[in-house]
């Protein structure tokens, strides 16, 4: 829902988050296994990524179903809770967890990387498609002649070789390959299921993905407080979508505004109702930081590649 997934990729990457949870359960508040096990979970989702991706002509997208995988265990609510402690000029706790998590994500999104090198080393063939793709689109055409106009225009004829290089556009795909360089291929004559979600499918998968977020972090279904934080959530992705729609690759800003409307409305229903209002906060900032953060991996994952 959130990376231009299909329906598909995520039933895919829920089973994934299911492995995740369970590795979770598993560890029992062991920090040292639940920490040395989410890594290694995270390179076997990438790796599981990476295959699907590879083979029958690419219908699953790798960085949905990597990305979703692993969006559980973001460390979400410790960016929160570190930004809100520095907020509040508790600046030794607050700057030691978002150092933390600064970390923890590097390591995770390493792992990603880590995970799909590993498939292209089990399977040498995935790595040569890749390569001759990229050879191939990224050839130059030399032609020897003569460029005259045939016109009225006045210009000397050139003679020589002439080199033509192949312009791509990062937003076009490319059906030969059925691949894209920002986003996932889609072809439109596959199946539903390899489709993206139709927009309107965000009206009932966006508030459950929500309320799911809600009972995560041990709220509970009854009462009014649990629809609050749901509508303020609904209100954040909303704003995350729309600011998406005008504001092109900077997902930073795009999250900011989103986490600006969170502030306001958090600010209005804590005016107006007895308690606390801090955790109807939580599920509309949580929803903001897989974007984000998924968004540095991208790039973290870009420049390690590049490299080798």
């Amino acid at each position: 829902m959130g990376f231009s997934g299909s329906i598909a990729d995520g039933l895919t990457a829920g089973a994934m988050s299911c492995a995740v949870q369970a590795v979770q359960l598993l560890g029992d508040g062991d920090l040292l296994f639940v920490g040395v096990m989410e890594m290694v979970v995270a390179i076997l989702v990438s790796f599981t990524a990476r295959v699907m991706n590879s083979v029958n002509g690419h219908i699953f997208c790798y960085s949905a179903i990597s990305s979703s995988g692993v969006v559980l265990i973001l460390p979400g609510f410790l960016v929160l809770q570190g930004s809100l402690e520095l907020a509040s000029k508790n600046y030794i706790t607050g700057s030691t967890k978002i150092v933390y998590a600064i970390v923890y994500s590097l390591i995770l999104g390493f792992s990603l990387t880590l995970g799909s090198d590993l498939a292209f080393l089990a399977q040498p063939g995935f790595r040569a498609q890749r390569d001759a793709m990229a050879d191939d689109i990224t050839s130059n055409v030399a032609l020897l002649g003569q460029f005259a106009p045939f016109n009225t225009t006045i210009l000397s004829p050139l003679n020589g070789t002439f080199i033509i290089t192949q312009g791509i556009n990062p937003e076009l795909p490319i059906p030969k390959y059925h691949y894209i360089m920002q986003g996932c291929y889609r072809d439109p004559g596959w199946n539903t299921l390899f489709q993206p979600i139709p927009w309107y499918w965000l009206f009932l998968l966006a508030p459950l993905f929500i309320l799911c977020l809600c009972c995560l972090n041990g709220q509970g279904l009854r009462g009014w407080r649990v629809w609050v934080m749901v509508l303020i959530g609904c209100c954040s992705f909303a704003s995350n979508k729309v600011g998406n729609m005008y504001i092109f690759d900077s997902g930073d800003i795009v999250s900011a505004l989103g986490a600006t409307v969170v502030g306001i409305l958090v600010s209005i229903y804590g005016h107006w109702s007895p308690g606390d209002a801090l955790p109807s906060m939580m599920p509309g900032i949580l929803v903001l930081l897989p974007v984000i953060i998924t968004f540095h991996f991208d790039d973290f994952e870009n420049e390690y590649s590049n490299t080798h």
